[in-house]
């Protein structure tokens, strides 16, 4: 666990202890300090003087929440960035409020057999089943669904190139992998976020040896 989560974690558990006596409630983000647009967010509330028995409930301005695997634990889909305000509601009454900032998912990257470009065997090339689209070091594991992508090469000094329609190569485009004088290129490559943002992604290249 990054040590922010785990601060964010000691901060609950301090205000609980320090106010035995009252009533209150306190959200944190469990992943980071961000909400994202796209994702299960994943969120926490903890209370102090009340028990999930009491009827408490939460809420949330610009997405839905989900209740996770236990108490205190919950799925928060945002449908737009900006801001978005989690609610902690108790009989109709206020027990808390918070207000996180959300952003876009950052735009992802192209990968095949784990490299995004760079030198790679024509036969290890050739022998993919397809790309990956990926968010490097990011808190979540994003799906994202590719809807085309080309492969360009020159062969025999004649610029081919084929279309594929999804994440896979076609027979087409592993025929250019196996004849391409040297370079490869994965272009014009397109992909949707799990909320439906497309995005045109940057082409890659591979030199085959």
């Amino acid at each position: 666990m990054k040590l922010k989560n785990i601060l964010a974690t000691l901060l609950c558990c301090i205000v609980f202890a320090a106010n035995a006596q009252d009533k209150s409630a306190v959200v944190t983000v469990t992943k980071g300090n961000l909400l994202y647009v796209g994702v299960q967010n994943d969120i926490e509330v903890c209370l102090t003087g009340y028990t999930w028995d009491d009827g408490i409930e939460v809420s949330a301005s610009n997405g839905e929440i989900t209740e996770g695997e236990s108490n205190g634990h919950f799925k928060l889909s945002v449908k737009s960035a900006g801001s978005v305000k989690v609610n902690v509601i108790r009989n109709g009454k206020s027990v808390a409020s918070q207000v996180f900032r959300v952003k876009k998912l950052p735009v992802p990257v192209v990968k095949v057999n784990g490299k995004s470009g760079g030198n790679i065997s024509r036969a290890t090339l050739s022998s993919q089943k397809g790309i990956n689209v990926v968010l490097e070091d990011f808190d979540y594991d994003v799906k994202f669904h590719v809807t085309q992508f080309t492969v360009a090469a020159y062969i025999k000094g004649i610029a081919t190139e084929a279309v594929s329609t999804s994440d896979q190569f076609t027979a087409e485009q592993k025929d250019i992998i196996k004849k391409a004088n040297k370079f490869v290129i994965i272009k014009d490559i397109k992909a949707q976020s799990p909320d439906g943002t497309e995005f045109d992604l940057q082409s890659t290249a591979f030199i085959v040896e």
